[in-house]
């Protein structure tokens, strides 16, 4: 029988072990390109609720919930299905929805070409530069299997489901 006195135990890593962060910059003749990756590691997070419990406000289950438990034979690692509120999951806090939370991010990218000159003194122009930009464009991470960015969640589930926006950006840089 689960017992809320003898069968809880506490779990550490409400705060990640270590944040970081590192650049990539490099150019070659007119090109250049700049990258920057983000981080952190060791951080665990309780999600529960909105997206990820099955049938919470009439949503359909994501689709991990496919491989749930259904008798022998079946997932040990995803509890059966449930209805939030109702049955064997009601009974408290579950390290199902205990979730590493560990991410590297790419959280900008910029590669730029800067005109030949040859090509921009006809214009009359000093400098020109093309360029493509990107914002979290790419994440590394085990949470819920990608499903859900580690980095908007908050504890306790439904703080901020939606991620990151990824943002493309194409510009020309003109100096007369």
């Amino acid at each position: 029988m689960i017992d809320a006195n003898y069968d809880r135990t506490p779990i550490s890593g409400s705060f990640p072990k270590f944040g970081y962060g590192f650049n990539i910059n490099l150019s070659y003749k007119i090109f250049d390109l700049s990258c920057f990756f983000q981080g952190i590691q060791g951080r665990k997070l309780y999600v529960s609720s909105w997206g990820i419990s099955p049938f919470n406000q009439a949503s359909p289950p994501p689709v991990f919930w496919r491989n749930a438990w259904d008798g022998e034979g079946t997932s040990n690692y995803i509890p059966h299905i449930y209805m939030d509120g109702y049955g064997a999951m009601q009974a408290g806090n579950s390290s199902f929805f205990l979730r590493d939370a560990s991410y590297l991010r790419m959280k900008s990218l910029q590669f730029g070409i800067n005109l030949p000159e040859k090509i921009i003194n006809k214009a009359y122009v000093k400098s020109a530069r093309l360029f493509f930009s990107g914002d979290n464009l790419l994440t590394f991470t085990k949470f819920f299997d990608g499903q859900i960015d580690p980095e908007r969640t908050g504890q306790g589930s439904s703080d901020a489901l939606y991620p990151q926006a990824k943002i493309y950006t194409v510009g020309l840089r003109v100096m007369f």
